[in-house]
């Protein structure tokens, strides 16, 4: 006797740029001597998050005897196809499915046999999205601003795009100009920041960090000023591949997630550090997604 729940990889689709479903067979073989008496069979899908918490996702009948009346199998394959909604996120840290087989049979007391029986497999999801075919500017300066001219030093900065993935680094283009050279600054940072908010049944978990971080001393500014007494320059972050790290390790970058237990934001920052007695810093924000890209075909 053997019940098989299988997902070729031909069969199997996971994508949530047009449609998105899970396809597989349901491959059963019952003895002659010991066949089951089924009328339906359903199909579903069901997330686990961090081992405590199912939830019913999607499912669909697959097979209903005709009669609605119990029928007997002995082999029997079937194809499935589970639509799944665009709000899942992907397989990832404390977050699984499951693909559940429910055989609706006729119970036996005798036997101990109860009327469901279920064939359940782990069903990984990959969300992808696909790669941008223009850039979205965020642009932004202050050299024009009195109160920058007054406190004798401004900024721009250029993103190209508000979406990153391992296909497209982080890239941040930045200036300084000063209006008074004989403005002391300590340094610039430039980083990403992560924040991930796990939601549980009575408490919550957070924590934010940079996972990017760079520095620019003012003696390399300073001395790379041009007749206008500016200063530009590039900074890239390369995204490096997804791995099955747990959660809870919060080192590294992870997708953006918007999930009813698990959030996980990005900010690109930049800030323009003085010393103890040179005033308030200079800080500039911009929310930003990292994303599992493909390139289009």
């Amino acid at each position: 006797m053997s019940q098989v729940l299988r997902l070729p990889e031909e069969l199997y689709k996971k994508y949530s740029i047009t449609e998105s479903f899970v396809s597989g067979i349901l491959d059963l073989h019952f003895p002659l001597d010991d066949p089951v008496y089924a009328k339906q069979i359903v199909g579903t899908l069901i997330s686990n998050e961090w081992e405590r918490r199912s939830k019913l996702i999607t499912q669909n009948i697959v097979w209903r005897s005709p009669s609605n009346t119990y029928q007997k199998i002995n082999e029997l394959q079937l194809l499935f196809q589970l639509e799944l909604p665009n709000y899942l996120p992907s397989s990832v840290f404390e977050i699984s499915y499951d693909l559940k087989a429910i055989i609706k049979r006729k119970s036996s007391i005798l036997n101990f046999r109860g009327s469901t029986k279920s064939i359940i497999i782990r069903c990984p999801i990959t969300r992808y999205s696909l790669l941008p075919t223009i850039p979205t500017l965020t642009q932004f300066s202050n050299y024009d601003d009195p109160s920058a001219v007054s406190r004798g030093i401004g900024f721009f900065v250029l993103i190209e795009h508000n979406e990153f993935s391992q296909l497209i680094p982080i890239s941040i283009d930045f200036g300084l100009i000063f209006y008074k050279l004989d403005l002391e600054i300590k340094e610039v940072m430039l980083g990403v920041k992560q924040c991930i908010i796990i939601e549980g049944e009575e408490t919550g978990i957070m924590k934010n960090a940079y996972i990017f971080k760079r520095f620019i001393k003012c003696d390399e500014i300073k001395n790379r000023l041009d007749h206008n007494n500016e200063y530009k320059s590039n900074v890239r972050f390369e995204i490096p591949p997804q791995n099955d790290t747990k959660l809870l390790d919060w080192r590294g970058a992870r997708l953006s997630v918007n999930h009813s237990h698990l959030k996980i934001s990005h900010k690109i920052k930049f800030k323009v550090k003085f010393g103890f007695f040179g005033g308030k810093d200079i800080k500039w924000k911009k929310d930003v997604k990292i994303e599992n890209m493909m390139k289009w075909i």
